[in-house]
């Protein structure tokens, strides 16, 4: 199963702040697309990294090898 596919499993936020993030896109940046305080953005991608672990993508690191 490719990351994409992975990614679409995950709830829409939580794909798309991953999607942002793997882009290299600032906290900024991902607090405007989602609607987020940026301050609410780091604990928002930890949750998304542990869902995509659930998943079964390893680890679930930023890093979507």
């Amino acid at each position: 199963m490719s990351d994409d596919d992975l990614l679409d499993r995950l709830p829409t936020s939580y794909a798309v702040a991953l999607r942002l993030e793997r882009d290299d896109a600032s906290a900024e940046l991902i607090s405007r697309a989602l609607g987020l305080p940026v301050e609410a953005v780091p604990g928002h991608l930890a949750v998304a990294h542990a869902k995509l672990a659930a998943l079964g993508h390893g680890s679930g690191t930023a890093s979507f090898e």
